[in-house]
């Protein structure tokens, strides 16, 4: 994807807002592949670019490809700078949709810098905006620095509320970076909670996404913690009892890894209330249910977009209306909850749209 995206941009004209945004793409990808040299190569030309375009938007992302780099450097306070700068520039700009984006992607800086109060300073005002719009890109990414803030600040039971929803959030995108992320997180919680069998089998889930997706392990930010983990786990129950507890996690579908993972420390999946299913089944609209369904079919957020003529945004809207209207978190959640009611008889006509 990195080198299409670069060939792409190699065609576009020189200052072209195209070509820069293109350049913002190519160092986000590196830094996902942890080639973080490449991404901070890059970050020099988005931010001649931005001046040259007069486009602050392209200034804010040119501070957080410098950002990023930085902190695997061990630069944190030059990170942090760069960062901090990028936030504010999107505030001045009063354009929320920039400032959740962004604020996801500086949050885990200062989570690895320590810096765990001005995270969650950060990133709550964000994660309000983000539930208000019905967004689950940012709202996933925040969530997993807001859990981890919250975790080493010793607040357990909030951390890990936030890393199941976060973890809900991703798996409703099929962001599977994202989810990954949010598994590892839940796993590590559970190590230090002294769950070590959820925990290795966390584990074994976040590696099941990354190798059905070709989700490369984030060195940045997962390193240190996973291998403590790992460590941990594997001390408390033995070489082999960890590697099967692993091999379940391992063998999971991502809708089971996501299931897992949401649900409660057993892994047990709660079934919606069996009473009142047609009523529950007609409150959602004729596209509401056409998208469950191809969601009960394993289709991403692109694929239905595509297959409806819709666009993404479009979609991940109506998948938040639907979670809100069942009171659902997962799309694991909702395939349950439409196998429940498929011998309810006909829904009611609902609305059109």
């Amino acid at each position: 994807m990195r080198r299409v995206l670069t060939a792409i941009m190699e065609g576009t004209a020189g200052d072209s807002l195209a070509r820069a945004r293109l350049l913002v793409m190519v160092a986000a990808m590196a830094v996902l592949q942890n080639d973080f040299g490449a991404a901070s190569a890059c970050a020099p030309e988005i931010r001649r670019m931005a001046t040259a375009l007069k486009d602050s938007e392209l200034m804010a992302w040119s501070l957080i490809a410098e950002a990023l780099p930085l902190s695997v450097a061990g630069e944190l306070a030059d990170a942090i700078k760069k960062g901090e700068a990028a936030v504010s520039l999107t505030r001045l700009m009063q354009d929320q949709p920039l400032d959740l984006m962004v604020t996801a992607s500086f949050c885990p800086v200062l989570v690895v810098a320590g810096q765990l109060d001005r995270t969650i300073e950060l990133a709550e005002p964000c994660l309000t905006a983000s539930r208000r719009r019905g967004e689950f890109w940012a709202r996933g990414y925040l969530l997993n620095s807001i859990c981890q803030a919250q975790w080493q600040q010793g607040q357990a039971q909030l951390a890990e509320a936030s890393a199941r929803e976060g973890a809900a959030c991703k798996h409703a995108l099929d962001d599977r970076n994202g989810l990954q992320a949010l598994l590892e997180t839940l796993a590590w919680m559970a190590a230090d909670l002294g769950a070590h069998h959820r925990a290795a089998t966390l584990l074994g889930c976040a590696e099941s996404v990354r190798r059905a997706s070709a989700v490369p392990f984030q060195e940045l930010f997962q390193r240190q913690q996973h291998d403590h983990s790992v460590t941990l786990a594997t001390r408390a129950l033995g070489h082999k009892a960890f590697d099967a507890a692993y091999e379940r996690g391992l063998a999971m579908t991502i809708e089971d890894a996501a299931d897992f993972a949401v649900t409660d420390r057993q892994g047990r999946t709660p079934k919606p209330k069996p009473a009142g299913k047609s009523d529950t089944r007609s409150l959602l609209t004729r596209r509401e249910r056409e998208i469950a369904g191809l969601i009960a079919d394993e289709l991403s957020t692109r694929e239905i977009a595509a297959r409806l003529f819709l666009s993404e945004r479009t979609v991940e809207t109506h998948v938040t209306h639907i979670f809100n209207k069942l009171g659902i978190n997962s799309r694991a959640q909702l395939t349950h909850w439409l196998a429940d009611v498929a011998d309810a008889g006909p829904a009611g006509p609902g609305q059109d749209r």
